[in-house]
C-alpha cells in the first residue's frame, strides 16, 4: 500500500509539472503574436506618413512649376505685344502697368494661401467726434491746473495764510454768598466785578455749600484788543492768483465743450448736464484743501472774489497795452490825478463796550 501511495503521488506531481509547462508555452506564444501584430501596425502607420509627405512635396513642386509657367507665358505675351508696336515710345508708367499683371498672376496662389492662413480681421476703433475730443482735451487741461493750485496751497507759509492765535481762558471765578431766605434752586442776583453796575442772575446749584452759604461762579473777563493778536487777512501770492484764474477759465471752457458734446449725442444717450450749474461747482473741491484753523476763513465766495479781481486786472492790462498811452502826457495825467485824490480816515463809534483807541494829529486841527 505504501508503494502504491508513493507511485500515485509521483504521478500527480508529474501531471502538475506538465500542466504548468504547457501553460507557460501558451503565454509566451500569445505574447509573441501580440508583439508581431504591434510591429506590423507601426510599420503600416509609418508607411502612410511617408506617403502623405511625398504627396505634399509633389503638390508643392507642381504649384511652383505652374507659377513659373504662368510667369513665362505672361513675359512672352508682353514681348510679342512690344514687338508688334515698336513705333510707340515706352513710358515708365506703361512698363510698370505691364509688369504689374505679370507679378499679380504669379502671386495669386501665394496670396490665396496667405489669406487663408492669416489671422481674423482686427476690430476697427470707433470714430471720436470733434465735440468729444475737445471736451477730453479741456478736461485734461483744467485737471492739470487744479493739481497745480493744490500744490501751491500746500506750499504756502503762515504769513500768506495766517492761523488763529491760541487764546487763554476768558473767564474768572467769583464766590457768591447765598441770602438767608434763599435755598437750592432759587434765583439770585449779584454784581459783576469786571463791569461796575452790571447785575447777573444765577440759580443756586445743588453743590452749593449751605453751611458756609456760598458757591463759586465763573464770570467772563472784559475783552481787550491786543495788536499782536489781531486777526490778519490772507495774502495770496501773485502766482497762485494767476493759476486760480487760469483754472477758472479752463473749467468754464470744459463746461461749454461738455455741453456741446452732450447736445450732439442722440436723445437716448444724453445726460442731465447743465453748463451754468457746473460752472458754480468749480471751487467746491479746492476749498477743502485749505487749512481749517485760518484767521480769516476761506469759502467759495472768497475765491470767486479773488478771481473777479484777477479778471479785472487782466482786462485793465489789456486795455493799457491796446491804448499805448505810456508817454510824458500819460505821466502828467497820473500826477494830476494823484494830487486831486485825497484819502480821509473817519472813526465812527460802534455799539458795545469795546472801543478802539483814536490817534489825533495836529495837522487835522490847522486852519486852511
Amino acid at each position: 500500500q505504501q508503494q502504491e501511495e508513493e507511485e500515485d503521488g509521483k504521478k500527480k506531481t508529474a501531471s502538475k509539472k506538465k500542466k504548468s509547462g504547457e501553460d507557460g508555452k501558451k503565454k509566451s506564444a500569445t505574447k509573441k503574436k501580440k508583439a508581431t501584430e504591434g510591429g506590423g501596425k507601426a510599420k503600416k502607420s509609418t508607411d502612410k506618413k511617408k506617403r502623405k509627405k511625398t504627396s505634399v512635396v509633389s503638390d508643392v513642386l507642381e504649384n511652383a512649376a505652374a507659377t513659373d509657367t504662368d510667369a513665362n507665358e505672361s513675359k512672352a505675351a508682353s514681348a510679342v505685344v512690344a514687338a508688334e508696336k515698336p513705333t510707340k515710345k515706352k513710358s515708365p508708367t506703361t512698363t510698370a502697368a505691364t509688369a504689374a499683371p505679370a507679378a499679380a498672376t504669379g502671386s495669386k496662389k501665394e496670396k490665396s494661401k496667405s489669406t487663408a492662413s492669416s489671422s481674423p480681421k482686427e476690430k476697427k476703433k470707433p470714430e471720436i467726434s470733434k465735440e468729444k475730443e475737445r471736451a477730453t482735451q479741456m478736461r485734461k487741461l483744467y485737471k492739470r491746473r487744479y493739481n497745480a493750485c493744490i500744490k501751491q496751497i500746500k506750499d504756502m507759509t503762515t504769513e500768506e495764510l495766517p492761523r488763529k492765535p491760541r487764546t487763554k481762558s476768558n473767564k474768572m471765578k467769583v464766590c457768591v454768598n447765598i441770602p438767608l431766605d434763599k435755598s437750592i434752586g432759587d434765583e439770585i442776583t449779584f454784581g459783576n466785578p469786571n463791569v461796575p453796575g452790571q447785575k447777573l442772575k444765577v440759580k443756586i446749584p445743588k453743590k452749593a455749600d449751605m453751611i458756609k452759604r456760598n458757591f463759586v461762579v465763573s464770570v467772563p473777563l472784559p475783552k481787550v484788543k491786543d495788536p499782536a493778536v489781531e486777526l490778519r487777512e490772507n495774502n495770496f501770492p501773485k502766482e497762485f492768483r494767476k493759476m486760480l484764474y487760469s483754472y477758472s477759465c479752463a473749467h468754464d471752457d470744459w463746461c461749454v465743450a461738455e455741453g456741446e458734446h452732450n447736445e450732439s449725442l442722440p436723445t437716448a444717450k444724453q445726460k442731465q448736464f447743465k453748463p451754468h450749474t457746473e460752472k458754480l461747482k468749480k471751487f467746491d473741491e479746492i476749498v477743502k484743501e485749505f487749512p481749517k484753523n485760518l484767521a480769516t476763513s476761506i469759502d467759495v465766495s472768497y475765491l470767486r472774489k479773488i478771481v473777479r479781481q484777477e479778471r479785472s486786472n487782466v482786462t485793465r492790462r489789456e486795455k493799457r497795452g491796446s491804448s499805448g498811452g505810456g508817454g510824458a502826457a500819460g505821466v502828467e495825467m497820473k500826477q494830476e490825478q494823484q494830487q486831486q485824490h485825497q484819502d480821509l480816515e473817519i472813526t465812527i463809534p460802534l455799539r458795545g463796550a469795546d472801543f478802539s483807541s483814536i490817534v489825533f494829529d495836529t495837522k487835522d486841527f490847522e486852519e486852511k
